[in-house]
């Protein structure tokens, strides 16, 4: 009778704990898909920029080369405030770190189109670095915190998807507001969005760290200072991250998302007909950009759990062959249906590629967000500084279509690189 009473027992608790796993899933992906919003109302104002900047900048009072410099310059802030924000967040609370960066959002939001000095801009621009930091680090946090190992890329995959929305509606919207109302007033419309995820974040529910990550991180060691603030990866399976990062973004975040507005310019006009309708070469480039938030947002979880299921290195390899040939054709394309499904492609491909490397570097970092997780960032935040100014400079001395071919050279190099010392690290 014991052995059967214990055997009933082991089905009782069962029985008993199934729902509350379901439970415990499915309120992980709802505090992944809250903290994914905070940021997509946060980043409206920046990936605005990306979109309207390149077309409106005489009415902004700047240079084309400018232009690469504002686009660019928050990534090289970020270089170093990934580590403060890594520590902030270890010792202060993400929570408390996270809210602050969506006040500080509205207001950069709201000073790029009310200010004619360029230094103004530049610090205006630096001030978003240090946001960007704390907000994704806090996002990957509660990322961290909610997913078990082994499906990090798939929830990543949902974070970035759903903040991701945030940059589909700042470069649609903003870039369609900057053609209708101006620079100015579209900035302001983007401000009060902005403002409004600052006062949700505010309220008692998401103070309490109800977003997702913990008020701070309770493992962190006495040395998290000096970890959160080293740069240089440790071991062959870090730099094969790292350096595969730092690729990936130059390419993708940095050269091709800079210049998709100049792309349009040159190849297609100021003016666009699309069948029956014409639309500006703002609001166009705005739409183009905007398919690579559409795809994170439709494709990057289910991309994600490929990646967990099928292998991140299959994943990879796939999609930076594909990036490599969708920069091949865009160095030459003229027309609008070959760029545009050029660049489908393309952030297809891209979007495979950061999640797979998110879940890789989350797999890493373990429990505690500290740990490699700024590392990662600034690494990504490298190429990414680089690009816009790498995208611009090329275009300048050379042309727009060496830009893309050196791109594919230098994309195809961070791959065999990423590969030899993955490969290395298994042995």
């Amino acid at each position: 009778m014991g052995l059967v009473d214990k055997k009933n027992s082991r089905v009782k608790r069962k029985t008993a704990e199934a729902p509350m796993t379901i439970k415990k899933f499915a309120a992980s992906y709802k505090q992944t898909a809250f903290a994914g919003t905070l940021v997509a109302l946060a980043i409206l104002g920046d990936s605005f920029l990306y979109a309207a900047l390149p077309v409106h900048y005489r009415e902004v009072g700047i240079s084309l080369i400018m232009v690469g410099w504002l686009l660019s310059l928050n990534r090289w802030v970020r270089l170093f405030t990934n580590a403060a924000a890594g520590w902030l967040g270890s010792r202060l609370g993400w929570s408390t770190v996270f809210t602050a960066a969506l006040w500080l959002t509205a207001i950069t939001t709201l000073g790029y189109g009310h200010t004619k000095s360029v230094l103004i801009l530049l610090l205006l621009r630096g001030q978003w670095g240090l946001c960007w930091s704390l907000l994704r680090l806090g996002g990957q946090a509660a990322v961290l915190i909610e997913s078990p190992p082994g499906r990090r890329a798939s929830y990543m995959g949902v974070f970035t998807g759903i903040y991701r929305l945030g940059s589909l509606a700042g470069m649609v919207i903003g870039g369609y507001l900057a053609d209708r109302v101006g620079f100015r007033m579209a900035t302001l419309w983007l401000s009060v969005a902005t403002a409004l995820g600052a006062i949700i974040g505010s309220l008692p529910p998401a103070m309490a760290g109800r977003w997702g990550a913990p008020s701070r991180d309770k493992n962190a060691s006495h040395d998290s200072f000096r970890v959160a603030t080293g740069w240089i990866p440790k071991g062959r399976e870090e730099w094969a991250v790292c350096i595969c990062a730092v690729s990936l973004y130059l390419v993708t975040s940095g050269i091709v998302t800079s210049t998709v507005g100049l792309l349009v310019t040159t190849r297609l006009g100021d003016r666009i007909a699309l069948g029956p309708m014409v639309l500006g070469a703002g609001a166009l480039s705005g739409l183009l950009l905007s398919m690579r938030w559409v795809i994170d947002f439709l494709l990057g979880p289910l991309l994600g759990w490929h990646a967990d299921r099928r292998g991140r290195f299959l994943v990879l390899a796939i999609g930076y062959s594909v990036i490599v040939m969708m920069l091949l054709i865009l160095s030459k394309a003229h027309g609008f249906l070959v760029i545009a499904l050029a660049l489908v492609a393309l952030f297809c491909s891209g979007t495979a590629c950061a999640v797979t490397l998110d879940g890789w570097a989350g797999d890493i970092a373990g429990r505690t967000p500290g740990r490699f997780l700024p590392v990662y960032a600034t690494w990504i935040d490298a190429g990414a500084a680089i690009g816009p100014l790498m995208g611009y400079y090329l275009s300048e001395i050379c042309s727009l279509a060496h830009g893309y071919l050196a791109s594919a050279f230098l994309i195809s190099i961070g791959g065999a690189i990423c590969w030899a010392l993955s490969h290395d690290a298994q042995k």
